[in-house]
């Protein structure tokens, strides 16, 4: 327990299957209302263009680089044995992205990488007594691709598709106050669809605000963990929410340098209890929660 997974010593201890089919339930339900959200969202401002776009209106050809200081707080429970976890930390995040902007069409690329990593501790508690510490490095990485359709300037809605990678490293374990000399690395590996809306403005001559709103669904997803050999967890029920805001100063017709701000919530319903071995184990419910700011360069072209 408390690296990642939760674990039963056999089966009559792990919890009832069909309660992780109505967690599970409630998730999907979640999952399909996001969605509708969403879609419905996109086909009101499908159907309300307030003027055809124009060459150099809205999304604008450039590539960019962004440095940002990420504050991420992490966070596990499992409610069947009354076990939380969480933590928080630093880190040091680039983002790369190219957009090309067409008449009627834009698209994107980007990657979004770890420069720097910050280790913490991660507490770990079962019905509020305090049973396990250890340390822990998050490392987020994704590589994402999303096509769309410039509105105006302000409103500009696209589509895409992911991928993610997060490896979450667990050493300096203390359980129930002893030392134990252990090392534990989880490995969540997903891809998701993307939805969201982008735009920009201006703020004076050379200077300019942009934002983007996006969503994510996993479509699949693999989490596996060293410290238990065999387990394996297929269950890509999940969300993600992003936002970003900023604002970019034009030196020059070809380059910017600018502040920007963003904030993120992903969440993972883990899976149900898995027979490896002479236990059974899980990988427990979990959310991340991140705010960053930083400078970002872009060129235009």
């Amino acid at each position: 327990m408390g690296k990642g997974i939760d674990s039963a010593s056999d089966p009559d201890s792990a919890p009832e299957k069909k309660h992780q089919f109505l967690k599970k339930g409630s998730v999907t339900h979640m999952s399909k209302t996001l969605t509708a959200v969403f879609l419905g969202f996109l086909l009101t401002l499908l159907n309300y263009v307030p003027a055809p776009a124009t060459t150099g209106s809205g999304v604008e050809s450039q590539v960019s680089v962004q440095a940002a200081v990420e504050w991420l707080k992490y966070e596990e429970q499992e409610n069947e044995t009354a076990t939380h976890s969480r933590t928080r930390m630093a880190n040091l995040m680039v983002d790369i992205e190219g957009i090309k902007r067409w008449e009627t069409l834009f698209g994107s690329i980007h990657a979004l990488f770890p420069a720097w990593v910050d280790k913490d501790r991660e507490d770990v508690a079962q019905a509020g007594i305090l049973v396990q510490q250890n340390d822990i490095e998050i490392r987020r990485v994704r590589l994402e691709g999303f096509v769309g359709y410039p509105l105006s300037s302000g409103v500009n809605p696209y589509l895409g598709l992911g991928w993610s990678g997060v490896w979450q490293e667990r050493t300096n374990f203390i359980v129930n106050g002893a030392p134990i000399n252990f090392r534990a690395r989880e490995d969540v590996l997903s891809w998701h669809a993307l939805l969201g809306i982008m735009g920009n403005g201006d703020l004076a001559p050379r200077l300019k605000w942009h934002y983007r709103l996006e969503g994510a669904l996993p479509v699949a997803v693999d989490v596996t963990n060293d410290s238990v050999p065999g387990f394996r967890s297929r269950d890509a029920e999940g969300y993600r929410f992003d936002v970003k805001v900023g604002a970019d100063y034009w030196y020059s017709e070809y380059l910017s340098l600018g502040l920007l701000f963003y904030g993120g919530w992903t969440h993972w319903q883990g899976s149900g209890f898995q027979p490896v071995g002479n236990i059974f184990v899980k990988w427990p419910e979990n959310d991340t929660y991140y705010l960053g700011g930083g400078l970002k360069i872009s060129y235009g072209y």
